[in-house]
């Protein structure tokens, strides 16, 4: 599949990490929580209650507060003074430290990529400029196991396996030909990666190229090419570009008619299908038997896409040219495009992303995408990553230079700013967090750029305020425990979350579950604190939805009260194990939800509900919330046996496929008698994740 590469500006960040530090949560007994445990008075070494008859210990967790509430600062007459032209002073720092950037040029330079959009039958992939990824889909065969990483720029996939260039030049392959690939594991110096159906290729630094996998149709003769600046792989070929034309896998005969006319300067492959992007901005499509050319009309075309059954180009003005008759409508500002038969996902030059065509899989829900640096409404240049260097300088919060657009190239003077780089040094540390501090107890009033770094958590609700939102993400991230959105999205959880903080910070998370009344902020104590306490903090017996864990582990656990006489908290969750044949369509078992500031899509793929034990204690609660360890001390054989337990009491009529390397979240609630609730009837929904926002 064709996939758009741009100039790599920004440093590898985290995708899902921690908001704070901390442990698991204890307390007393109740109806929602695991027993009578006191887990922040716990030594030793705990252990899990393991069903299928073995006790497994585990290490003791450091338990560490929440930090105490920051008042909300009184706003300033001005909060947002136009930015400034010339740029602030900043420090010398060391010249090999950090990416460096042209941003007048901001997709020429050789072998550097910024961001990457990758379509597939089942789903759709990005890259972002900070070396994170993003998949929003139906996952198969562990393919999407791209949480966590960072450091990533480029993406290859077909509809088994997904493979991953990081920035040291390296392959990791996840997925059904994991094993078929493993050549891989030697490649060295790779500078861009593309798949077909069954082989994998990787063009060099020096700009040879490598190959593996199936060979059956000449894809893989690719050793002897020279010179190669791009690299394009689908079905059972390959092609390449050079400086004087194209190189093409299929046979001798066609890759002569490729380099017939007018020079080929671009070239893009498909399953059915080449194209090639003449120096006059034409574009010719080659089928079998490829032995020539058929011109489709185009003019002005600079970057050249192909996809089964549709070729796709981009001209100066970033205006999309397609054969596809899914796409009926004119699109502009593009940047990329990577399509499957039936969807096309499009970058544009401000980083957001859309799919149009068939949304099967929810493939086309990228609209929360944001992967490139951009212009925001107030005039800011956004996007850009602590340690980033511009012409040997680091580039920091306030500097200005020109910046050019990448889909339409328009060229305007900008004014950086790096979210958290309150004291405008290129970095993020405890100097910022001091100055936000300050800010916030009215000891100084920050503005213009400074202020538009504090303000890290753009939310919907109050997009300019500097609050404790703000300020604990710029403590977790000097600290090393959280990564900042550089981009600043504004998802459908920001301004909800927001809220909740600002009532009180325990909130670190939010759920809403569609067709259902549940949409509630997720809270965190110790103590088992919110099992019978509402956000206020107030005395309540239907208490909170809440984590059992201060942090993101291998299995999220969130829980929440039955409350069966009014209907709320957890209580419709049954409604769903009632109509539970709703959950063989893909789309009603994906479910939306913000952890520790992350909003993730997860697919149920286990549900049932236990009723009535002799004692709470023998029921299986301490081992499917993974309680006290976490689902991150346990071994793989032991991941296995939580997977297969699930499986065989799996209640929804159907099986799907999960792995030990998938990250999980159990939710749960009370059993439908209240009389049993109290010796362990629980019912349980597990879920893993698939995507994100």
């Amino acid at each position: 599949m064709e996939r758009k590469h741009i100039i790599k500006i920004t440093v590898a960040s985290l995708l899902l990490a921690a908001v704070l530090a901390g442990g698991c949560m204890g307390g007393k007994g109740c109806s929602c929580r695991p027993g009578e445990d006191k887990q922040a008075e716990a030594t030793g070494s705990p252990v899990d209650i393991d069903p299928t008859g073995e006790v497994t210990a585990g290490p003791t967790w450091l338990v560490t507060a929440i930090p105490s509430d920051y008042p909300t600062p009184t706003p300033t007459a001005d909060p947002f003074a136009e930015p400034t032209t010339e740029p602030s002073a900043g420090p010398t720092a060391d010249p090999s430290a950090g990416p460096t950037w042209d941003p007048s040029n901001p997709m020429r330079a050789s072998f550097a990529r910024e961001a990457v959009v990758e379509a597939i039958t089942t789903g759709s992939f990005g890259v972002a400029s900070d070396g994170t990824v993003r998949f929003m889909g139906k996952p198969t065969t562990g393919q999407n196991l791209n949480y966590g990483r960072t450091g990533v720029i480029d993406v290859a996939a077909n509809d088994t396996t997904t493979a991953y260039l990081t920035s040291d030049g390296k392959v990791t392959v996840t997925g059904g030909m994991q094993l078929r690939f493993g050549e891989t594991m030697g490649w060295k110096d790779i500078v861009q990666i593309s798949m077909g159906d069954k082989h994998l290729v990787g063009l060099k630094k020096d700009g040879t190229v490598v190959a593996c996998g199936d060979n059956g149709k000449g894809q893989c003769k690719v050793s002897s090419w020279k010179g190669v600046l791009k690299i394009d792989a689908a079905g059972d070929m390959t092609v390449g570009v050079t400086a004087e034309g194209v190189l093409v896998t299929l046979s001798s005969e066609a890759q002569e008619a490729a380099n017939t006319g007018i020079k080929a300067i671009d070239a893009a492959a498909a399953p059915d299908h080449f194209a090639v992007l003449r120096e006059n901005g034409d574009v010719e499509v080659f089928t079998k038997p490829y032995k020539s050319g058929k011109s489709l009309g185009w003019s002005g075309i600079v970057k050249v896409f192909a996809s089964e059954g549709a070729t796709w180009g981009v001209n100066s003005a970033g205006r999309l040219f397609t054969t596809a008759s899914f796409v009926k409508r004119t699109v502009n500002d593009v940047y990329a495009v990577s399509a499957s038969a039936e969807h096309v996902v499009v970058l544009h030059g401000d980083g957001t992303c859309e799919g149009i065509g068939s949304n099967k899989f929810l493939r086309c829900n990228v609209s929360g995408w944001r992967l490139l640096p951009y212009v925001s409404e107030d005039k800011w240049l956004l996007g850009i990553t602590p340690g980033t260097r511009l012409n040997g300088e680091m580039v920091h919060t306030g500097m200005s230079f020109d910046y050019t657009e990448p889909a339409t190239g328009k060229t305007s003077r900008v004014t950086c700013v790096i979210l958290g780089d309150v004291n405008c040094d290129g970095f993020i540390t405890d100097e910022d967090v001091k100055a936000v501090e300050a800010h916030i107890s009215g000891k100084s009033t920050l503005t213009g750029a400074k202020l538009r770094a504090a303000n890290v958590m753009r939310d919907s609700s109050k997009p300019k305020s500097i609050d404790i939102n703000d300020l604990d993400i710029i403590k977790a991230e000097a600290k090393g425990t959280r990564t900042i959105d550089f981009y600043a999205k504004d998802d459908r959880y920001s301004g909800k979350l927001a809220d909740a903080r600002r009532k009180n910070p325990d909130a670190l998370g939010y759920i809403t579950i569609e067709e259902t009344n549940i949409s509630y902020p997720i809270m965190y104590d110790l103590n088992w604190f919110y099992n019978d306490h509402d956000i206020d903090r107030k005395p309540v017996t239907r208490g909170s939805i809440y984590f059992y864990f201060s942090h993101p582990t291998g299995n999220i656990v969130i829980t929440g009260h039955n409350a069966r006489s009014s209907g709320t908290m957890f209580h419709q969750l049954h409604n769903i194990q009632n109509s539970k044949y709703k959950l063989m369509n893909f789309k009603n078992r994906l479910w939306c939800i913000n952890t520790y500031g992350q909003t993730s899509y997860w697919e149920v793929w286990a549900m049932y509900e236990e009723g009535r034990f002799p004692k709470a204690s023998d029921s299986s609660q301490y081992f499917n919330t993974c309680w006290p360890n976490g689902f991150d001390s346990k071994t793989d054989a032991e991941k296995q046996k939580w997977i297969d337990y699930q499986q065989k009491k799996n209640q929804l009529g159907f099986t799907i496929n999960v792995s030990v390397k998938d990250r999980f979240m159990t939710i749960s609630t009370c059993g439908d008698s209240h009389s049993d609730s109290a010796y362990g009837a629980r019912l349980y929904f597990f879920l893993r994740l698939v995507g994100s926002d």
